[in-house]
């Protein structure tokens, strides 16, 4: 069950961040724009992180025979460690420059604002 809800949340994640920028900026305060516009490549290094833990936590190093364990309460580990050291990769390419674009936008849409209310 948890595998049919990884890759909806992970694109939620990516995606609904950039969408509430675009379609709803006029109703959120600065510090949300911020928030959200940096929201992409935090949840992409958070995985990233979450895998490196996970991966020594749950002694997925294997041994000399190449068998590991990987288990948390008796559930296997391994996939959702490999998710989170795999796609951290490939998601800074969309992560980071989504978040970076947003981010000089929302920082210009800032100091117009400012520049105009003076």
């Amino acid at each position: 069950m948890i595998d049919l809800l990884f890759w909806p949340l992970l694109a939620t994640l990516l995606f609904a961040p950039p969408w509430l920028l675009w379609k709803h900026t006029e109703r959120l305060g600065w510090l949300s724009r911020y928030v959200l516009a940096l929201l992409p490549v935090g949840v992409t290094w958070l995985g990233w992180q979450w895998g490196i833990w996970a991966f020594e936590h749950f002694d997925c190093q294997g041994n000399t025979k190449g068998l590991h364990d990987c288990l948390s309460n008796g559930e296997d580990m391994t996939a959702w460690v490999g998710r989170a050291l795999f796609l951290s990769v490939p998601m800074m390419f969309i992560g980071l420059p989504l978040s970076g674009w947003f981010l000089i936008d929302t920082l210009m849409r800032h100091l117009g604002h400012l520049s105009n209310r003076e």
